[in-house]
């Protein structure tokens, strides 16, 4: 009987402790972390969201969107169209640049923040940067799947 009791009190507290699990903050643990929302910049001032949002004909994009702490959005990208169906991974770098990895076509950008104006670059194929002298993407940008070398 007593082992009864501890197999079901053990199926009863894995099943509360993934129930539990659900919120937000517990699921955002879960997520790699090239996927992670909110995603505070290195020096905590500016908060990185990407979220999904739907065209006048109700096609899905993610929209790379940069918010001060307050809540005040600094910066969204309405120009890229990383199509919302497919998906992308991004990172802060050390240096405060966004980097964003678009699985649909494998290039990667980057966005930098020039003297109060948010700038959008293409950096190119993984490992094969478009122009010399590009900052290199922040390790841990890419989906585990792809190799740092593109390969």
């Amino acid at each position: 009987m007593r082992t009864v009791s501890v197999s079901m009190a053990a199926i009863v507290l894995t099943a509360v402790l993934a129930a539990g699990c659900r919120d937000h903050e517990c699921a955002r643990y879960s997520m790699p972390e090239n996927k992670i929302q909110p995603l505070f910049s290195p020096d905590s001032s500016l908060v990185l969201t990407v979220p999904q949002v739907e065209d006048s004909l109700g096609h899905l994009f993610w929209r790379i969107t940069i918010a001060d702490t307050t809540g005040a959005v600094v910066y969204v990208d309405t120009e890229s169209e990383f199509v919302g169906n497919l998906n992308v991974y991004w990172k802060w770098d050390p240096d405060g640049r966004v980097w964003l990895y678009n699985s649909d076509d494998g290039i990667i950008h980057f966005y930098s923040d020039e003297p109060g104006r948010w700038q959008h670059a293409v950096y190119g194929p993984v490992g094969n940067p478009l122009e010399q002298g590009l900052p290199e993407p922040p390790d841990g940008l890419l989906p585990g799947y792809i190799h740092e070398t593109g390969q």
